[in-house]
């Protein structure tokens, strides 16, 4: 399928499906004894990791805002950073991933989706999303520590969770979706590749393949062009009707 721009119409129809999924994930959960299991870490890191950070970015922002809604309640701006970020980070890690010079292996690959989620596990759910219902919900009842000490063996299992989920169908992703992670070393290549096609159809501009040939090969070329069109029989039947 041909790109109009950075993303086919296939593509901006999966992110569109990502941002769905990430709305019911934060609108409806697996309820147990022990958690609430949710699976926003999964959607969230699929749009950063295969569409870049712009789209993960924008996945967890509509996730968390709509999902607040469906609930009946406004969306915590604190806890709406952390969302964004939940799908900032996986976009910021494969673009890095994807600028080591080392040849792309199934190694690489689990180690960025490792480095995602632990990034987004220590500074997100550990640190700021912690900090964040804390100082919303918590802070007049008990201590942050004590807080942080029941919020992180849950959040931990849902992690785990969510990351084993995530390493047995990034396999059955990666050939479904048949193309490569999107960047933004992909959206510098493409505004290059743009600028330069611009340039090249300016009027009165030569290539340097053209500017190269001799005169008189030129002009040999254009004259066997000229009899070629003379006598060819499709020509004279199209001028004629």
């Amino acid at each position: 399928m041909k790109k109009k721009g950075l993303f086919s119409t296939k593509e901006v129809a999966l992110c569109g499906v990502l941002a769905a999924l990430c709305i019911v994930t934060n609108t409806f959960a697996i309820e147990t004894p022990l958690v609430s299991i949710t699976f926003t870490y999964l959607i969230c890191f699929m749009a950063g990791h295969f569409f870049g950070p712009l789209v993960g970015f924008t996945v967890g922002t509509i996730g968390d805002v709509v999902g607040c809604f469906a609930r009946g309640y406004a969306p915590n701006p604190l806890i709406w950073v952390g969302s964004m970020m939940i799908g900032l980070l996986p976009g910021i890690v494969q673009f890095l991933f994807r600028l080591l010079p080392q040849k792309k292996t199934a190694l690489l690959r689990a180690l960025s989706i490792v480095v995602s989620y632990i990034l987004v596990y220590v500074l997100i759910t550990v640190f700021w999303n912690t900090y964040a219902l804390w100082e919303s919900y918590f802070k007049t009842k008990q201590s942050y520590w004590a807080f942080l000490s029941v919020r992180i063996p849950t959040q931990t299992l849902v992690w785990g969770i969510n990351l084993a989920i995530t390493f047995a169908i990034y396999p059955i992703l990666t050939r479904a979706l048949r193309f490569k992670p999107i960047s933004i070393w992909d959206v510098i290549k493409d505004a290059k590749a743009r600028k330069s096609t611009a340039t090249a159809t300016e009027p009165g501009t030569v290539t340097e393949e053209a500017s190269s040939l001799p005169v008189s090969e030129t002009s040999t070329d254009s004259a066997a062009t000229a009899q070629s069109n003379a006598d060819s029989p499709i020509d004279s039947d199209t001028s004629a009707n």
